[in-house]
């Protein structure tokens, strides 16, 4: 699920951001035209897991990067990163400079969660994404939003998943919900 309206909602309010797990230059053009070019944004791509699974991730990286050039206040982090690219290793210093992060739950199956709310410990956090747990203990981690999905069909939910659903897919079986503190 898209998470559109938030980011537009915090890039009009001036609010600096990262958007993190942005797999495709589709999910790229996406977000560019949901922000303005004055708000800084930070877009972490993380195309090199298509690598992981024998989808060549540079022609989906080269074709971000051309799409973002256009917008002087977007910075892109990529997981692997190639000369002149954002490394993980500068996230820490982008983050610091960001008022808010928006950080998909995927990062909580991979395992990056941890390392990248504690580097937007400072910052506005929301935690986004269909896999989104609403877990009140999230909140007391300093997360200020959890936006994601509840199932309301348990059984065709299951369905669509193992047949291997996208989101558009799964969104009949559940309903989007924000929880902030």
């Amino acid at each position: 699920i898209f998470m559109g309206k938030i980011i537009k909602q915090l890039n009009s309010k001036n609010i600096k951001i990262n958007i993190t797990a942005v797999y495709s230059a589709k999910q790229v053009s996406k977000i560019l035209k949901k922000i303005n070019k004055k708000s800084k944004v930070i877009i972490s791509i993380f195309a090199g897991r298509a690598g992981d699974v024998g989808k060549d991730p540079i022609p989906e990286f080269k074709k971000s990067l051309l799409l973002s050039k256009r917008y002087k206040n977007v910075k892109v982090i990529e997981k692997k990163p190639r000369k002149g690219e954002y490394g993980e290793k500068d996230a820490a210093k982008l983050f610091r400079n960001s008022e808010g992060v928006v950080i998909t739950s995927s990062t909580l199956l991979n395992g990056t969660a941890g390392n990248l709310i504690e580097l937007a410990k400072n910052t506005r956090i929301c935690l986004v994404g269909p896999s989104t747990p609403f877990a009140s203990k999230l909140l007391d981690l300093g997360i200020e939003c959890l936006a994601g999905t509840i199932v309301t069909d348990v059984k065709k939910m299951i369905i669509s998943v193992s047949e291997g659903g996208d989101a558009k897919a799964l969104k009949p079986y559940g309903s989007f919900k924000v929880l902030t503190r």
